[in-house]
């Protein structure tokens, strides 16, 4: 039921700071186009071609390894117990999916991963 209701009620819309596009907010009050710009600029000044920007419930990280574990995600989510782990905008081979317990996945730039609660009921 609260997925029903999340699918029908639209996130609120509000300027970003830098941009001024209206867009649903990630960290730090920008816009994902915004965060993505910044993060890549700050990947590019380390000089390391293989640190990727990767978006964990909404926040923008720095990600260095070919592959990510659902136990790496929980940690950068700073979650704990059992969570649904979906991600969009993967490699070709599978760009979008669930991750669960002891599951990989290789790591694309701009890839987004959602970690929510599972529901036990």
């Amino acid at each position: 039921m609260t997925e029903d209701w999340a699918k029908q009620t639209p996130l609120p819309t509000v300027p970003c700071a830098w941009c001024g596009k209206q867009a649903v907010l990630l960290n730090h009050g920008l816009c994902d186009k915004c965060v993505e710009e910044a993060y890549t600029a700050k990947q590019e000044a380390s000089g390391d071609p293989y640190v990727k920007v990767i978006f964990v419930n909404g926040w923008a990280n720095l990600w260095k390894k070919s592959h990510i574990n659902y136990s790496d995600l929980l940690i950068l989510a700073d979650l704990s117990g059992t969570q649904t782990v979906q991600y969009s905008r993967g490699p070709i081979e599978n760009p979008q999916g669930t991750l669960l317990e002891g599951q990989t996945v290789k790591v694309r730039h701009g890839m987004v991963f959602n970690i929510a609660r599972t529901d036990n009921s």
